[in-house]
């Protein structure tokens, strides 16, 4: 089901997304940049909520990167801090200084920490014991260790049910309050990224949650930094295959826009006549089509355009099906998650323009000289 739904979201999602931030590129008008801003905000969250069930139902992290954890716990309180209208409660935030990076989704933890906050808020709240929530974080560089602490001075949970806190669709609020899965989330999130989450409770009254997850093992490189920019040369050129076609022109324009000369299809079958016919330095492939998808465009490539394999990546609105997942580990090439921004389709295509920086024909060496 999630499958499904993340498919059939993603790809609107992807259009309302991707124009913002282009519009957001060009247009100058204060007033104009705006309104698109709210427009990409509001299409952003929607996208992160999909992505944050799927996140849930993997069970891994769809994206680690070196994440700061000062800037998490400053998002999840700003964002938790929304729903406490009364003002009654305070989140107070008390960070070490240099605090190491964590190796992480951030997305993932940060919603992590909005679901710690938000159950002491209710808790706080129902009982109408405690005003205060505190959020801290605490490095350890001989365990080489982030601690994050989500505490409150509220009535504690108790003693009988302190067991069964984590486990999936157990929740002790009212019918229409819970679905129980939000402490469910949280642990799978935790241990998906090597770490644990624990209930640290004494007493009778007042909660706590410490998480603790590995701090990152190296600073980014430069091959680990966001590219961001093409510069391709008018020579360079780009197939691009998805049957919703308002995403597919959608991906096909921001291309263009980098300089490439992109021909954009809307079935496999198509691809495949562009393939026989064309030279592509690109390719960008969707995964679930009618009659030709994924799979079988792979198995071409391995049989016929071995040499295209090094070119081609996928993006897709369906990572959680169980054929997508399949092909995705079983072909192991780069691929992006619908929505799709600019700035990740540049890096991309500059991605798989580096790779072909050591092939042996002259084509490699023309579609490397792109890439800045």
């Amino acid at each position: 089901m999630l499958a499904g739904v993340a498919h059939e979201l993603n790809n609107p999602l992807s259009v309302v997304v991707g124009h913002s931030l282009m519009l957001k590129e060009e247009i100058t008008d204060p007033e104009l940049t705006a309104r698109i801003n709210k427009i990409g905000s509001a299409a952003e969250r929607c996208a992160k909520i999909v992505k944050t069930f799927l996140a849930m139902a993997r069970q891994q992290p769809s994206k680690i990167e070196n994440v700061d954890v000062a800037g998490v716990i400053e998002t999840a309180a700003d964002v938790a801090g929304y729903g406490n209208t009364s003002g009654d409660i305070a989140i107070v935030r008390n960070v070490s200084d240099n605090l190491l990076p964590i190796a992480a989704d951030a997305d993932q933890i940060t919603q992590v920490i909005i679901n710690l906050i938000i159950n002491a808020e209710q808790a706080l709240s129902r009982s109408g014991k405690g005003d205060l929530i505190e959020i801290s974080a605490v490095s350890n560089p001989d365990t080489e260790m982030v601690e994050i602490t989500v505490q409150d001075n509220g009535p504690g949970i108790p003693a009988a049910i302190r067991a069964r806190i984590f486990e999936p669709f157990f929740t002790t609020k009212e019918v229409g309050e819970g679905t129980g899965i939000g402490l469910a989330f949280c642990h799978r999130i935790i241990l998906s990224h090597g770490g644990q989450i624990r209930l640290d409770q004494s007493g009778a009254t007042g909660t706590r949650f410490r998480i603790t997850l590995p701090a990152a093992v190296r600073e980014m490189s430069e091959i680990d930094a966001p590219t961001n920019s093409v510069s391709a040369p008018a020579n360079l050129r780009a197939l691009i295959v998805d049957d919703e076609v308002d995403v597919g022109e959608l991906n096909a324009e921001m291309l263009r826009r980098e300089g490439f000369d992109v021909e954009f299809v809307s079935t496999g079958k198509e691809a495949l006549k562009c393939l026989r016919t064309s030279n592509y330095d690109i390719f960008l492939s969707d995964l679930n089509m009618p009659d030709i998808d994924g799979r079988k465009i792979y198995e071409t490539l391995v049989s016929q355009f071995p040499k295209m394999l090094e070119r081609t990546a996928y993006i897709t609105g369906d990572t959680m099906g169980q054929n997508s997942r399949a092909l995705l580990t079983e072909a192991g090439l780069p691929y992006l998650e619908k929505p799709v921004s600019p700035a990740e389709l540049r890096d991309l295509v500059a991605m798989l323009l580096a790779e072909q920086k050591d092939m042996p024909d002259g084509q490699s060496e023309r579609a490397h000289s792109g890439l800045r």
